[in-house]
């Protein structure tokens, strides 16, 4: 890997944050924020700019970060946006070149960056860390960076509306009237501006972002349908992004923009989204020609533009933003509805994966580890690029800085701790290993997934028990079939939970397989004792079937399925019998996100091929997806599932792992 770049810049801030100390914003789920934000400082637009001379502008490079993001203009041309969410203890900069923006001679660079303040799950904010870093070089000289005296001011067009989803963004108020509109051009008149100040206090570890850039582009839409005071756009599929639209009229007149994933039945588009957001931003217009210059992105599908009369909107179309896409599998289908499927859950990998692997892009934003294992490993799996994976992994091993036993999500600073999530994480760094990623990387990742396990086996025992986590089992919980444990989150039960105990089994069996591909010793008699104490406690060897729990008779669709694949009881037929038969008595009719890819691996594991592609093309399940209107899968198998269901959930796109491939299946790759 490449030497990280030391840094020449500062981190430099406004007056508002210089004096600013970083507030401690984590802590356990169950444990109080130490520290409380202050709510003045939440949605500040602070724009910076700044003048280099270039003599040779065959190689100009920008070492560039932010707190919380930044979206950098050279010569009034934007160039790119970032950083990924990072914690601060592994904080990404961006490195790009830049020789296609500059000319030799004076140049200007311009960035806007921005803090949100909201304890959400989308950045680690809300600690009153604001700044920006940079260094601009031509080859190694350094020609412009981060300092006191660089040219600084709010971006007064900016107000905030309301606050959307689960305090995930703001909604927009865009003044285009405001001074600082254009503020990115060459010639903008900056001399009202203040001189930028260096951050008093910075406590960043500084990593090179690996990650690819998104790709940012314009859609224009599938139909549009204007009437007096509106104008809708249907771009004809689900993305991430943002409406693009220029509007004229007088100085004061506002646009209303609504978005949405659906419309109502009379047409409407629902801006008051079924998964608890409500898309409606406002454009005030200065009487000139204004352009619609939104910070944030939605995930939407429709757009109604209204306006007073006399407003006129011109080129109207979508930003569109993803991460790069271009599969390297593919899949040759046997019937029309596996196809169907097949495309529906490629095309909501193509659209849906941004800086990480986001749980919605709509209500939460943010990277749900146990979530994201399938979409990595979905997204890795057609494309060949594991470098996102490896960010991944980064994040969520370094939740470990928070509590031994790992987070549910990050970065962010919204808390919250799932028991099984840093186990599937453990699991997938054996994935990523098999999908062809770095050994290096694998190796140094090995310590830190290893002390997750040695957490959970000191504070848990064996098998794992009082576990003062969320075991979530399935979600939603009226996808449980019936599991027999109080799944409060953060409630030690004085029992053992079946499904968790298999995530352990699992995660050991993992990294043993890791251990032993790096040449090196293997504990195979922790995986064997850990084994043997799940089939003493679960499995029920008469009657062939595992319960829910040490404490409990009841043997739910999880249990089974779980126990199953754990290989405890291999060679027993008289469960597989049963277990083949409770499938095929309840196909997917009672489990949803994490139960399902268990089942479909089990099914792998006993080459019940006819089987698995069965279920993949239920009529009640993807395909529903499918009858109901969907462009992007679902975060269940019908919108009505949840009581907040998002219509764009990259988890729900692993079948692609199940049917395209070459000449390898998932469980083998898992397991062999």
């Amino acid at each position: 890997m490449a030497e990280e770049h030391v840094f020449t810049g500062v981190w430099i801030t406004d007056d508002a944050f210089a004096a600013l100390s970083p507030l401690r914003v984590f802590h356990r789920e169950n444990a109080p924020m130490l520290s409380a934000h202050d709510a003045s400082k939440q949605n500040a637009h602070i724009l910076f700019r700044d003048t280099f001379t270039v003599t040779d502008r065959s190689a100009v490079t920008v070492c560039i970060s932010a707190d919380d993001y930044f979206k950098l203009y050279i010569n009034g041309k934007f160039v790119m946006q970032g950083p990924a969410p990072s914690y601060p203890f592994l904080y990404r900069y961006n490195e790009a070149d830049i020789s296609a923006y500059v000319r030799e001679g004076v140049n200007t660079l311009a960035v806007h960056t921005y803090y949100q303040g909201l304890v959400n799950r989308v950045w680690v904010s809300g600690d009153h860390r604001h700044g920006l870093l940079y260094d601009i070089c031509e080859g190694t000289r350094v020609v412009a960076c981060s300092r006191a005296g660089v040219k600084t001011h709010r971006h007064t067009a900016y107000a905030a509306l309301d606050v959307i989803g689960y305090d995930t963004q703001f909604a927009e108020r865009y003044d285009a009237r405001a001074r600082e509109v254009g503020f990115e051009q060459e010639h903008f008149c900056d001399e009202y501006w203040q001189s930028a100040l260096p951050r008093r206090v910075t406590d960043y570890t500084l990593v090179r972002q690996r990650t690819a850039p998104l790709e940012i582009y314009t859609m224009p839409p599938a139909a549009v349908r204007v009437a007096k005071n509106e104008v809708f756009l249907d771009v004809g599929r689900e993305i991430v992004g943002a409406p693009q639209f220029f509007a004229t009229g007088r100085a004061g007149d506002t646009v209303e923009i609504l978005c949405g994933e659906e419309c109502n039945a009379d047409g409407t588009v629902r801006y008051d989204m079924r998964c608890n957001c409500v898309y409606r931003d406002e454009m005030v217009l200065s009487g000139g020609r204004d352009e619609w210059r939104p910070f944030d992105y939605k995930a939407f599908r429709y757009v109604c533009l209204r306006f007073p009369d006399g407003v006129r909107i011109q080129d109207a179309a979508v930003q569109v933003r993803h991460y790069p896409f271009a599969p390297v599998r593919f899949f040759a289908a046997s019937t029309p509805a596996l196809q169907q499927v097949y495309d529906l859950c490629a095309d909501t990998l193509h659209y849906g994966v941004q800086e990480g692997y986001l749980d919605c892009p709509s209500r939460e934003k943010g990277q749900y580890f146990g979530d994201a294992c399938y979409s990595a490993t979905a997204h890795v799996w057609l494309t060949g690029r594991t470098e996102l994976m490896e960010k991944l992994i980064e994040d969520a091993l370094a939740s470990t800085r928070i509590d031994a036993g790992g987070m549910a999500l990050g970065p962010a600073a919204y808390m919250q701790e799932t028991a099984e999530f840093p186990l599937m994480i453990c699991v997938l760094l054996w994935v990523y290993y098999r999908l062809g990623g770095n050994i290096e990387f694998a190796e140094s990742c090995l310590p830190a997934a290893e002390g997750i396990v040695s957490c959970y086996l000191k504070r848990y025992g064996m098998p794992l028990n009082k576990v003062d986590k969320w075991i979530v089992v399935e979600w939603p919980d009226s996808a449980r079939d019936g599991y027999d444990f109080d799944l409060m989150p953060c409630k030690a039960v004085d029992a053992a939970n079946n499904v968790l105990n298999a995530y352990m089994l699992f995660a050991l069996r993992a990294l043993a397989r890791l251990r032993r591909a790096l040449r090196k010793p293997a504990n195979d008699t922790l995986c064997q004792t850990f084994a043997a104490a799940y089939r003493r406690t679960f499995y029920r060897e008469n009657e062939a079937r595992f319960t829910d729990g040490s404490k409990s008779e009841h043997t739910s669709f999880a249990a089974q399925i779980f126990g199953a694949l754990t290989g405890v009881a291999d060679g027993d037929e008289a469960l597989r019998a049963n277990v083949l038969s409770l499938i095929d008595r309840k196909q997917l009719s009672a489990c949803n996100l994490f139960v399902t890819p268990v089942l479909f691996l089990l099914l792998q594991k006993w080459g019940e091929k006819e089987r698995l592609y069965d279920l993949i093309a239920d009529k009640n399940a993807w395909r529903n997806m499918l009858a109901q209107g969907a462009t992007t899968t679902f975060e269940a198998f019908g919108k009505e599932k949840k009581w907040n269901t998002s219509l764009f959930h990259t988890m729900f796109a692993f079948p692609v792992c199940f049917l395209a491939q070459d000449g390898q299946d998932l469980f083998s790759l898992l397991f062999s």
